[in-house]
């Protein structure tokens, strides 16, 4: 879940950090640069609401000889 697509789903992500359900939650487009902050290849990325899918895999390598 991120917060910033909507004013109605950061409501409800405020109501339940108040609640303790929810921790800190990235604001959208975050999580790409978090992502490739670790190394890794942003292969999907789509925002739906307050929930932000993606798919993400370690770089591809050559082997050494």
């Amino acid at each position: 879940m991120c917060h910033g697509p909507g004013m109605r789903q950061d409501a409800l992500i405020a109501m339940l950090r108040r609640a303790g359900v929810f921790g800190n939650t990235p604001h959208a487009g975050e999580i790409e640069a978090w992502l490739t902050e670790f190394g890794l290849d942003v292969v999907a990325l789509e925002l739906s609401g307050a929930i932000e899918f993606f798919e993400a895999r370690l770089p591809f390598r050559e082997a050494e000889r």
